[in-house]
């Protein structure tokens, strides 16, 4: 089943391909370039195409798909990283905690699928209702 905003079609490396297994989270050659891919594409993934779930994955799926993120972004398993890579991925994995706060919480994720089909993939009016969903730091 393709992921969310993705097609069967569509062949190459997808995105999720390029850091989920072309290194980020091994520390492989050519990694920085895709891990900067990710950041800078960061505004244009939906929290689906992000955690690479298909719109309409269970519960399980969601926490499942997050713990592969958070196993390949999560700052903490990148020591010795050069500054802008560890902020590319601190940014990187914040977006992927508030994905999975919306999209693990029913209310949150019924109003995002919502202000979704509006061209919305990160609605700021879900920040002050997230914030109080998500654990503390």
């Amino acid at each position: 089943m393709p992921w969310a905003g993705s097609s069967e079609e569509e062949s190459g490396d997808s995105l999720l391909d390029v850091g989920y297994t072309r290194g980020v989270e091994t520390g492989a050659a050519g990694d920085t370039e895709a891990l900067f891919e990710w950041f800078f594409l960061l505004d244009h993934l939906d929290y689906y195409a992000l955690l690479a779930i298909p719109y309409d994955a269970s519960d399980g799926e969601v926490q499942e798909a997050f713990h592969t993120f958070a196993d390949a972004f999560h700052p903490d398993g990148h020591v010795g990283r050069s500054t802008e890579e560890r902020d590319a991925l601190e940014a990187i994995f914040k977006r992927g905690n508030e994905a999975y706060g919306v999209l693990s919480d029913p209310s949150l994720r019924s109003e995002y699928d919502r202000l979704r089909h509006k061209a919305s993939i990160r609605p700021s009016r879900l920040a002050p209702r997230l914030s109080s969903t998500l654990p503390p730091k």
